[in-house]
């Protein structure tokens, strides 16, 4: 079941997204702290937060978690030395 998030003109949406933010908590902060300044600025209180919740439904938000994911999967896939950060 989606959630639904009330923007500001009133609509009611699905929030996009939403189903990545339980493997954004996962990621280490050590891989988060090189992803850059506005990934690591989403609080744990999403609904409360306008611009978190923008964030989250970027499409950088998503490409993140597929790249921290694929970064941590690498070096035991024997790929490790091929990408570096």
């Amino acid at each position: 079941m989606p959630i639904l998030l009330k923007r500001k003109n009133g609509e009611i949406t699905p929030f996009r997204n939403v189903e990545y933010i339980s493997a954004f908590y996962f990621i280490p902060k050590s891989i988060l702290d090189k992803c850059g300044e506005e990934i690591n600025r989403i609080p744990r209180k999403l609904l409360q937060d306008r611009r978190a919740i923008e964030i989250i439904e970027s499409d950088l938000f998503k490409l993140v978690i597929i790249d921290a994911y694929a970064f941590m999967v690498w070096p035991f896939m024997g790929l490790g030395a091929l990408f570096r950060i």
